[in-house]
């Protein structure tokens, strides 16, 4: 499978970068955190599958084995580059033993652009 959007959601809030990070994925996502069903009708006509995992606080340790365990089968999970995301990811691609890419500004099935150098420098992966 391609790609699904992780997204860590607080008391109904998502965070900025939460409509790329599902656009980036197709529209597939997944919602966990704290009213999650909120965070879910907000995305709109962006997200056409989305999942949603209630979970109360935010503990990105608790949370990385169950969510890999989901997402394996996604050939790429996609984070927003909000503070919440920045730690749940390297935690999650530990779980699923995956390299992380930070940085993406372009995603494509087959090549990622990162911004290098404060975005003068881009460089395809």
């Amino acid at each position: 499978m391609p790609a699904v959007a992780v997204v860590c959601v607080r008391s109904g809030a998502r965070p900025a970068g939460t409509l790329d990070a599902v656009a980036a994925a197709d529209g597939r996502g997944v919602l966990v955190g704290g009213d999650t069903a909120a965070a879910a009708e907000a995305l709109g006509a962006t997200a056409t599958e989305l999942w949603c995992w209630e979970v109360e606080g935010f503990a990105p340790g608790r949370w990385a084995a169950p969510l890999a365990e989901f997402v394996a089968a996604y050939d790429q999970v996609v984070l927003p580059g909000s503070p919440d995301g920045r730690d749940l990811a390297p935690r999650l691609a530990a779980s699923l033993g995956r390299p992380l890419v930070c940085g993406v500004v372009e995603h494509e099935p087959d090549r990622l652009t990162i911004s290098a150098w404060g975005g003068s420098v881009m460089v395809d992966v």
